[in-house]
């Protein structure tokens, strides 16, 4: 696995439509490198992987990811960097804002994707979950 670099956020959304665009308001994060097909490939990428769905305490905030079942350890040391914001990101998470309760009025993410590694996390929510788990 490679350095965390390119985070896509996301909002959650419950609106018809088909595959995971149903569940998911992805952010503009304006640059190339997030252009193009990097979503559909990374998507692709991970279907064909063997995943699990596990939960992190960060904080005081539990983190859903799903990832590929033998990169689980990595990921939650990945998780807490980012949390902690060790890593240079081509274009800010906003993950350790939340993680660290921080008012940032312009974050609205709720879902986060590792694009280059392709791993998922997001705020615990079971529903999204649920639904998640039967589009993915």
């Amino acid at each position: 696995m490679k350095t965390p670099y390119l985070i896509q956020q996301a909002r959650f959304q419950n609106i018809s439509g088909k595959g995971i665009d149903q569940l998911l308001n992805f952010t503009y994060m304006g640059s190339a490198e997030f252009e193009h097909n990097a979503i559909p490939e990374s998507l692709t990428r991970i279907r064909k992987q063997d995943n699990v769905l596990f939960h992190l305490s960060v904080g005081d905030k539990i983190v859903g990811i799903y990832c590929n079942v033998n990169d689980t350890e990595v990921i939650q040391k990945y998780i807490q960097g980012l949390s902690k914001d060790k890593y240079r990101l081509k274009t800010m998470s906003g993950f350790n804002y939340w993680v660290n309760n921080e008012n940032m009025k312009w974050l609205t993410a709720d879902f986060w994707w590792d694009i280059r590694n392709d791993f998922m996390f997001w705020k615990k929510d079971t529903m999204f979950e649920s639904k998640f788990m039967m589009v993915i």
